[in-house]
């Protein structure tokens, strides 16, 4: 597995397949031939230090006492709401079936879509949970103009409603932990550098 990350450091875009940014010009090549090319140790230790400066979590007295609990309900919570769509889906086919109702017929398309949010992105995002993926979770996101949102934490608003407010809070309350205490700060604007 690659080291390099798929966002550019700089200004967050998504660098797909190239090394160089198409936003901002930021090659990551360069970053990691500097990282790598460092002459002495005591360069090398320096550069750590200041790693690990820029990534202290200033929210980690109220983060480390929910850590654990964040990585249990992120890593199992999708299997809870996917069981809560599949009940809401077998409870609206029949409803439909017995009665041939437009609410039941809503509801059976709601949780439907339910269920399928939280199989295909919620098994992703319980994966990256379990390996301790901040970054991943905080910078997998969707670019509306300057905006950027991480996937799951809309995601999460989505299956709120959808699972009749309590079947999407076991997914949502861990997105919402890791977005704003979590151990990576979240980025939401685009910075676009100016030549």
């Amino acid at each position: 597995m690659s080291n390099r990350s798929q966002f550019c450091p700089e200004c967050g875009r998504p660098l797909g397949i190239n090394d160089v940014c198409e936003n901002c010009g930021h090659n990551i090549n360069l970053q990691v031939e500097t990282q790598e090319n460092l002459s002495s140790p005591a360069e090398k230790k320096e550069n750590e230090s200041i790693t690990n400066q820029t990534h202290i979590n200033p929210h980690r007295h109220l983060w480390n006492p929910i850590e654990k609990v964040v990585v249990i309900l992120g890593t199992y919570g999708w299997i809870f709401s996917a069981a809560i769509s599949l009940l809401f889906l077998i409870l609206s086919f029949i409803g439909v079936i017995a009665s041939f109702s437009a609410n039941f017929l809503i509801d059976l398309l709601f949780s439907g879509f339910a269920l399928f949010l939280s199989v295909q992105y919620g098994k992703k995002f319980a994966e990256r949970v379990k390996a301790r993926d901040w970054y991943y979770i905080v910078n997998n996101v969707w670019i509306i103009g300057s905006f950027r949102i991480p996937k799951m934490l809309v995601i999460g608003l989505i299956l709120v409603p959808l699972l009749n407010w309590w079947g999407g809070w076991i997914i949502l309350l861990p997105v919402i932990a890791i977005t704003f205490i979590g151990p990576v700060p979240t980025q939401w604007s685009v910075t676009k550098k100016n030549n």
